[in-house]
């Protein structure tokens, strides 16, 4: 509450494109051209949505699937690190 409303809503912003960018370079296919909200919505391009949240879930990361999406949601007080821990859980493409 002390950070403020805007300092939280950027934090939670930059923290969705650095999910965004490295689900993208792991060849997920994300929702949206860019972070617009604290929700990060994703596919693997292999395997269905209930295998990656398996995955996800071995790896002790929170995630749902929603309207056919895998969320990731991080907030404020997530890390970057925590970022690149949950997606190194997400099984690789077949590209």
């Amino acid at each position: 509450e002390s950070a403020g409303f805007d300092a939280v809503q950027e934090r939670v912003l930059a923290l969705a494109e650095h999910a965004r960018t490295r689900l993208l370079e792991l060849g997920m296919t994300v929702a949206g051209e860019r972070a617009e909200s604290g929700i990060i919505g994703f596919r693997h391009p292999n395997l269905p949505n209930a295998d990656v949240l398996a995955a996800l879930d071995r790896g002790r990361v929170r995630a749902a699937v929603r309207s056919g999406w895998v969320r990731l949601s991080p907030h404020a007080y997530s890390t970057e690190e925590e970022i690149d821990r949950a997606v190194a859980t997400i099984p690789r493409t077949s590209r």
